[in-house]
């Protein structure tokens, strides 16, 4: 197995302010997700999809898909549950339901989590310091945040810092709007494809997202919905 090998969990924020703010999130967010998708090599790349609000749910496991269309099927139909945004309660299924070995985590193979959100988690407190921290220092998985701002509400930096991985500059992207995914996705990946102490990306021209941590060799292509 390659060093550039990753297992990457995408947890989506589904709660009742995405809808509100714009029915049509939706499909931007399938959209969005898709790019991810086929931007990577899945031979290297296995991906999850969790997608949270009041309640958390596995779409598909690390192990579930091989192919770009099985992945781009569910994706597009995945859960919108609405409700609040527990967060907390989401990292603990990702880190007690995915990243385990019945469900394909590999071992020696890095894990990363991409947290898609719209709002601050209405789970807060010691519990999610204490849950972050743990899967952050504990289990080694590298978390990065987009935080969409719907109404114009900013992300809490108190928060950012508590979920991000570190430094947060390279590990939290805050953007407009869902509409604004697609059209920000090269200014991520230019502040992703930066070395850190992990890897050293050859050339940011040819890297890719989520390539913070891991070879721009995994990387194949950035497609836009």
């Amino acid at each position: 197995m390659s060093g550039c090998s990753l297992d990457l969990a995408l947890l989506v924020d589904t709660s009742g302010s995405i809808e509100d703010a714009d029915p049509a999130n939706i499909v931007r967010i399938a959209n969005f997700l898709v790019s991810i998708t086929r931007a990577v090599d899945l031979d290297e790349v296995h991906i999850a999809l969790v997608t949270f609000g009041n309640h958390a749910k596995v779409e598909f496991y690390l192990n579930t898909f091989s192919t770009e269309r099985e992945y781009v099927t569910a994706i597009k139909n995945y859960t919108y549950d609405g409700g609040w945004t527990r967060t907390r309660a989401a990292l603990g299924v990702v880190r007690d339901q995915v990243f385990v070995p019945e469900h394909g985590d590999r071992e020696g193979v890095p894990n990363i989590i991409l947290l898609i959100t719209d709002g601050n988690p209405t789970d807060s407190g010691p519990e999610l310091t204490q849950e972050a921290a743990q899967l952050k220092d504990e289990y080694g998985v590298k978390v990065l945040i987009v935080a969409v701002s719907t109404f114009h509400m900013p992300f809490d930096e108190e928060v950012a810092e508590i979920l991000a991985s570190r430094p947060i500059e390279e590990h939290f992207f805050e953007v407009e709007d869902y509409n604004s995914l697609s059209a920000r996705l090269n200014e991520i990946i230019q502040q992703t494809c930066r070395p850190d102490n992990t890897s050293t990306v050859v050339s940011t021209a040819n890297c890719r997202l989520l390539a913070i941590a891991f070879s721009n060799e995994c990387f194949r292509r950035i497609a836009t919905s």
